[in-house]
């Protein structure tokens, strides 16, 4: 798991081309109006998933995993606080769904907020738990870009 703000993306271009591809892709898009949705940038090894929605409670969100996908997570506006847990630490409770490269458990994690103007790098081997309430239910703007790694 990386955090940081958007301004320092250039300290991890060296990672890997298709994470630089959607660093850069943060740092050059007018995310202020992108509409919802799903933006293509690079075909299936390269997407953005734009969502707009309320904070969750941590007691009742569901910890995730993806094998196939990276996740760049980057709060558009808004604060969220995000779970993180090494893998190891997750316990499946609904089994891997290939289509969706997802499954969904429970994790002894830690957790972080993460501010507006911030992003969070998601590996296969992270557990996470994302859209958690700071203090009271918000709506927040984020983009969730897939990295194919």
């Amino acid at each position: 798991m990386i955090i940081d703000k958007i301004s320092n993306a250039h300290l991890y271009f060296n990672l890997n081309d298709n994470l630089t591809k959607g660093l850069k892709y943060l740092q050059n898009t007018n995310l202020e109006n992108i509409q919802i949705g799903k933006d293509i940038i690079d075909g299936e090894n390269l997407f953005a998933n734009i969502q707009l929605g309320p904070t969750k409670n941590k007691e009742t969100t569901p910890w995730e995993i993806h094998k196939v996908y990276t996740d760049i997570q980057y709060i558009i506006n808004g604060a969220e606080i995000m779970g993180w847990a090494n893998i190891e630490n997750f316990i499946i409770t609904e089994e891997y769904n290939k289509e969706n490269d997802i499954a969904f458990g429970t994790a002894n994690g830690s957790y972080i907020t993460v501010p507006q103007g911030y992003f969070v790098i998601f590996t296969p081997n992270d557990a996470h738990q994302p859209m958690l309430k700071i203090d009271k239910t918000k709506e927040v703007k984020k983009v969730i870009v897939k990295v194919k790694c």
